[in-house]
């Protein structure tokens, strides 16, 4: 702009700005009337997001002939010397309305300096030339920060959110690239110029930024080499900013309008980064190979707010400025004071919306389209897991600074109030009340609805003020209106910790019979390994109401048993016998049942023995009704058994001419379920509770995580539990360049982003799971190296001997187990070219794929809901599994389920009738509907897929294998034969299969039966 447009106190009062306006005004004016103004698309935007800074934005039409999609963007300027340096320094005041300084329109009258921008375009060419790096090493910082949630490209959508203060990143990383380059020169210390290996390699210099800025303490004033020719302003000017890195002309602070949370948010990343690095792997997958940022996985926490010009208005009634920029700050500002240390950052979104440049000849005939009435903000939060759950927001105390305890009860009111803690310390606080685990879980919730709501006025209403947090909460719940009539205690309520304490209690019963001369050993240990005792499975286990049970519906009668093994003192009087060792547990749980019902803290006890089990393995278990209302199954653990099974495996194996080959593979499989049963399973129990320790959130995510997997019929039928525990894990373990989640709901986002993208026929999962055992909760996690070799070499073999995934499809290892294949689940059966079936392993190659594609459907549901915050979204529609695919379905009887009050539909057992029967005593592990599925699995497993929601499902689902169409099935009855060259073909005659089902097996359990394309 020209010099006579000016006067010479134009930077007063907006006055600059309002003349800036109307000369854009006049150039598109302009341009619109000009000859080329057809080959052209012209629009207007604000220059990062400054409604005082209109910039005009070229475009070829969409439909011309140029090849090359560039846009020019039209920012004005004005010559320096129009006006006084001096007067634009950041502690003069340049607005009427305040007496206060007014930096940030100080600076933003300074940017639009001529003379400023060429010096910087000067200073980055001259850095350039003398450092080949420089220039590659920002190349490196953007695609590390387009990574995460500061940087987009210039060539992506214009309607996506921008980070606010961000808008100029690449910009601000050339500024932090060179200070690194030229040395860090804080305020009375001398610059340290980079070395010669700086200005030549640029992953030496990149690593250097990361280290710069995760040091970096982003409420300091940093100083960069000063240019030549510049006209610095004093260090003491930039004060008032509180955060400052100042440019290389000394006139302008690169942080302003960056929140601090934002800032802190960056040096967070660039910490986790240099973390990395530092561990000595290679870190070029994890640091530019992850895929682009989403909203939805890259915080813990996220809210959606819609900004009304009225809320402008009301959130700038003390400024001059009313302006979207001016609020955000004012509410970033609120956010950091609210949140203090429960976030280590967050992030506020906007969009900068083009609007297409008309002109308008006639106004009051023809008006400009109206501006949207609100601006969609998101809110991102991450969180500090040490203090994002504390009860208490604790203030200063009375004797501390009269400013920051007039600040605090200022910013509180009447929230906070004064209180004498334990320590004997008083102190202003502000206490957050909390009824049950869950709710604590929703603190941060509370927080950001008082300050939105309360303290901002925004309105109470999700269209306003939208969050996600809570709304998966129904899913991990039984139905609410059965909880009273069922348990003693709500499990909501007492969460894990009352089962804890049970079980540690009746572990103290049961080592005092000893003493009690009730049982001639004594108990050593009692282990736990359910997964109701490690905080991980889908309902919080309660306490049955015993008193009452005869006459609760037969629906909701499914009573869990916990799991753990018994240990005693070492004695020889311990048979020699495989088979009479089995015996001998027998006759000790005898033992134990009988002295435990004489200790009068059981209600009943039962031996159970497990009929598929082979004689010489483990088939025998004690079922205990604790008066507690919880009931164990109690499995005796005799360590010299896996030595027995090795030693008579060996001789079996060194002399086959004597040997059985049944014989030999009763020893394998009896040394197999061995090891499962009392060493591998106690080993990932225990782990997977150290996880739960580590990350209080894990407990929440695996939960879900679970959920979910059984909505879509896939929990335990073909994927095992614990195979889903170490897959939820990945997230915490194996975050890669992000920070673990703090959220279960977090998790269970990245968890879906993970199981999209992991390419599992080419990539093993190698999960650290014994190494992060005792780790503190941001410290990194790697496989060791001497097991990494084993591990991937296992893979490279398991895919070598099957590389059509027949057999094996997921490889997920531990340190523990380098083979990949310990949690797959595995059924006989299964087509197979040779004469004999072989074992197969779940989940299958068909349920792989299906797994990937329902978590990359959830994803296009969640993720799209939660940027723009949809009021009308339905977080029951990611647990509800389509039903199309099925080639039939089995309609069951509902009034045959006994875990009607766990289904996801909430079905109320009271509406659905039920056969009253005589038995009166709890039924530990009834299920008749999931025994029904298992034999279905086992008769006509070879032919069908059979899928159900062990939670209280109302049908099984069915696929028939393709492959068995022209082959001999056991399932079938007897084969229909064809006349002519298919005489000697089989058809699956799958009508006959179904009315097998309902008349046989199925009787009294299936309603009806649906096929595929006649019923649906």
């Amino acid at each position: 702009m020209p010099l006579g447009v000016f006067q010479e106190k134009d930077y007063m009062s907006n006055r600059y700005f309002h003349k800036r306006a109307h000369y854009l005004a006049h150039i598109s004016k302009s341009l619109l009337h000009s000859s080329f103004s057809d080959k052209f698309e012209f629009s207007y935007s604000y220059l990062e997001g400054d409604c005082f800074k209109p910039i005009i934005n070229i475009r070829p039409q969409k439909d011309s002939d140029s090849t090359s999609k560039w846009t020019a963007r039209l920012i004005l300027s004005y010559p320096q010397s129009v006006f006084p340096l001096a007067k634009l320094a950041p502690s003069k005041a340049n607005l009427k309305s305040t007496s206060h300084p007014s930096p940030d329109y100080n600076q933003s009258i300074l940017m639009d300096s001529s003379e400023l921008n060429l010096q910087h375009h000067s200073f980055f060419t001259q850095l350039s030339t003398k450092s080949p790096a420089f220039n590659q090493t920002c190349q490196l910082m953007k695609v590390w920060a387009e990574h995460k949630v500061f940087y987009r490209q210039s060539k992506s959508n214009p309607d996506d959110h921008r980070l606010v203060g961000f808008s100029r990143f690449g910009w601000f990383v050339n500024f932090l690239v060179a200070h690194v380059l030229l040395g860090n020169r804080e305020v009375g210390q001398k610059a340290k110029i980079g070395g010669t290996i700086l200005q030549t390699d640029p992953a030496a210099l990149w690593k250097h930024v990361i280290d710069w800025l995760s040091k970096w303490n982003s409420e300091s004033i940093v100083c960069m080499k000063v240019m030549e020719d510049s006209h610095p302003f004093p260090h003491e000017e930039f004060n008032s900013f509180g955060t400052a890195l100042i440019d290389p002309s000394g006139m302008i602070n690169l942080t302003t309008g960056i929140p601090v949370g934002t800032l802190k948010l960056l040096c967070t990343a660039a910490q986790r980064t240099a973390s990395l690095l530092k561990s000595g792997n290679d870190v070029f997958g994890a640091v530019f190979s992850r895929p682009s940022y989403s909203f939805a996985s890259s915080f813990d926490y996220h809210f959606v707010v819609r900004i009304s010009s009225e809320d402008i208005e009301r959130l700038c009634h003390e400024e001059e400025r009313k302006t979207l920029l001016n609020a955000l700050q004012i509410l970033s500002r609120s956010l950091q004071l609210a949140l203090g240390n429960r976030v280590t950052g967050f992030a506020l979104l906007r969009q900068l919306p083009e609007i297409s440049l008309k002109f308008y000849q006639n106004r009051s005939k023809s008006l400009p389209p109206a501006p949207s009435e609100f601006t969609v903000l998101q809110v991102g939060l991450v969180l500090d897991s040490a203090h994002a759950f504390n009860l208490v927001t604790y203030g200063p105390s009375p004797d501390s600074s009269p400013v920051e305890l007039e600040k605090f009860c200022k910013f509180w009111g009447d929230r906070s109030d004064l209180r004498r803690f334990q320590d004997g310390s008083i102190k202003q606080c502000v206490n957050w009340e909390v009824h049950n685990p869950l709710e604590r879980m929703q603190i941060i919730k509370q927080i950001i609805r008082w300050l939105l709501i309360r303290k901002l006025d925004f309105k109470d209403d999700q269209s306003v003020v939208w969050d996600l947090i809570g709304h998966f909460d129904d899913f991990i719940q039984e139905n609410p209106t059965q909880i009273t009539k069922i348990y003693e205690k709500d499990p909501i309520e007492i969460g894990f910790t009352n089962v804890m304490k049970v079980f540690n209690e009746f572990t103290k019963e049961l080592k005092a019979l000893k003493e009690n001369g009730l049982i001639p050993l004594s108990i050593t240990s009692a282990q736990p390994e359910s997964e109701y005792l490690r905080y991980s499975s889908v309902f919080v286990p309660g306490p049955r109401r015993l008193k009452n049970y005869p006459h609760q519906p037969t629906t909701t009668k499914y009573l869990p048993s916990l799991l753990c093994q018994l240990k005693f003192e070492s004695s020889g009087k311990w048979p020699e016998s495989l088979e009479a060792i089995q015996k001998i547990k027998a006759a000790m749980l005898v033992k134990i049942a009988e002295a435990l019902e004489q200790s009068g803290q059981v209600v009943e006890s039962t031996i159970v023995f497990d009929h598929k089990a082979l004689p010489i393995a483990q088939n025998v278990a004690l079922d205990v009704l604790h008066s507690s209302g919880y009931a164990f199954k109690l499995v005796i653990c005799y360590e010299r058994e896996e030595m027995l099974l090795d030693e008579a495996l060996a001789i079996d194996t060194n002399d086959r001419r004597e040997t059985p080959e049944c014989k030999t593979s009763w020893l394998v499989e009896a040394l197999g379920s061995y090891r499962k049963t009392f060493i591998y399973s106690r080993k990932h129990h225990d782990a997977i509770t150290a996880l739960q320790s580590r990350f209080p959130s894990f407990t929440y995510t695996v939960r879900l995580i679970k959920r979910w997997f059984s909505t879509h019929m896939l929990l335990s039928t073909h994927v095992s539990v614990e195979l889903v525990e170490l897959l939820a894990s990945v997230v915490y373990l194996l975050p890669e360049d992000e920070q673990p989640p703090t959220t279960g709901s977090s998790g269970f986002v990245r968890f879906l982003r993970f199981l999209t993208r992991w390419d599992w026929k080419n990539e093993p999962l190698l999960i650290p799971l014994q190494s992060s055992i005792g780790l503190p909760s941001n410290a990194l996690t790697h496989f060791p190296v001497e097991s990494l070799k084993t591990a991937l070499q296992s893979f490279r073999s398991t895919r070598k001997k099957d590389p059509g995934f027949h057999r094996y499809t997921y490889f997920v290892a531990t340190e523990d187990d380098l083979e990949g294949s310990r949690w797959l689940l595995s059924t006989s059966g299964g087509p197979q070219e040779g004469k004999t079936a072989k074992t197969i392993l779940r989940p299958t190659r068909l349920i792989s794929d299906r797994l990937q594609t329902l978590a990359s459907a959830s994803l296009e549901v969640l993720e799209p809901s939660l940027e723009l915050g949809s009021v009308g979204f339905q977080p029951k529609t990611l647990f509800k599994s389509p039903l199309k695919h099925f080639d039939f379905h089995l309609i069951l009887d509902l009034s045959c389920s006994t875990r009607l009050h766990q289904s996801v539909d909430r079905v109320c057992p009271d509406s659905v009738p039920f056969v009253s029967t005589l038995e009166t005593r709890p039924q530990i592990d009834d299920d008749p509907v999931f025994e029904f599925f298992k034999e279905l699995q086992l008769i006509y497993g070879d032919s069908i897929e059979f899928f159900y929601d062990q939670f209280g499902g109302p049908l099984i689902g069915g696929v028939v294998d393709r492959r068995i169409i022209t082959r001999v099935s056991k399932a079938t009855p007897k084969p229909r034969e064809n006349n002519g060259h298919n005489r000697n073909k089989a058809v699956f005659d799958l009508d006959a299969c179904l009315l097998q089902i309902c008349n046989g097996v199925g009787q009294g359990l299936v309603a009806k039966v649906l096929k595929k394309d006649v019923d649906y």
